[in-house]
């Protein structure tokens, strides 16, 4: 983007949807959809997605714009957690005209919010709003017990506090059957208490908490679980930016956990 908030269209850029080619998938929500999309992004995201990317960050105001325009929803799976986002008084993604109520709503309004998403060309200010929230919450609200969702849940996906997913670590990036972060759980049973380190976990320097990979048996995929473990302001927790290549405004982070103390309600699933 060169900072015009009406760039040149470039040929053949575009879905063939929208240069008028027909198509049996594309309904008028749709259309409708896609151009609430672009209005939104392209003020809120891309007009300063460059300038964002060479300062290394994104500010923090733009995880609330998005938030309040139920402009995050759209990085949860299909179908939606429908009846807990109306507890919550969320009834549509977006808002005006080209909103989408949340029993319409399927992967190809996903698909365009995602392409939408990817014209600045750049991966860090997209990925800096959207990678937590889109994998550190579906663990929660698919195998989270009750009360774990309704404890964080709410706070999360009206994007009040942020979450990451922490999965890789300096010795098992994609090994993760032989990840090394131990959770050991207290003598009283009222706590695990959590050991080793976390890298390249995207978005966590700005997360309250992580849907966290740990070892809680032996060795292989058998002895993993999955805990959220706090993050911003726990003892125990130090967090540092990690420079990444192609995507810096996105808050990769290097996560170091000393003891920490984690309730044992917050266990994702069996453990």
């Amino acid at each position: 983007m060169s900072g015009s908030k009406t760039p040149t269209p470039i040929p053949f850029s575009e879905p063939p949807y929208l240069c008028g080619l027909p198509s049996p998938y594309y309904t008028p929500s749709h259309l409708a959809w896609q151009k609430h999309c672009r209005a939104f992004i392209s003020t809120h995201l891309l007009e300063h997605a460059m300038e964002w990317e060479r300062e290394e960050t994104v500010p923090a105001h733009v995880y609330a714009t998005f938030a309040t325009g139920n402009m995050l929803l759209p990085n949860l799976p299909t179908p939606l957690p429908a009846a807990l986002l109306r507890q919550l008084g969320v009834h549509a993604i977006g808002s005006g005209e080209g909103a989408v109520k949340l029993e319409d709503w399927d992967y190809i309004h996903t698909a365009i919010y995602v392409d939408e998403m990817a014209r600045s060309g750049l991966a860090g200010p997209g990925g800096a709003l959207t990678v937590g929230y889109a994998f550190g919450i579906p663990p929660l609200y698919k195998f989270g017990s009750g009360e774990l969702q309704a404890r964080v849940l709410p706070s999360l996906l009206l994007g009040k506090k942020r979450i990451c997913i922490a999965i890789t670590e300096p010795d098992a990036g994609s090994d993760v059957a032989n990840i090394k972060t131990t959770a050991v759980k207290s003598a009283d049973g009222t706590h695990y208490v959590v050991n080793g380190s976390k890298k390249w976990i995207t978005n966590g320097v700005w997360s309250d908490y992580a849907s966290m990979a740990v070892r809680t048996g032996g060795e292989g995929a058998g002895g993993l679980s999955m805990l959220l473990v706090p993050l911003l302001g726990q003892e125990g927790v130090s967090m540092r930016r990690l420079k990444v290549s192609g995507q810096i405004s996105a808050g990769t982070t290097f996560i170091e956990l000393d003891d920490v103390k984690v309730p044992v309600e917050n266990l994702i699933g069996e453990e």
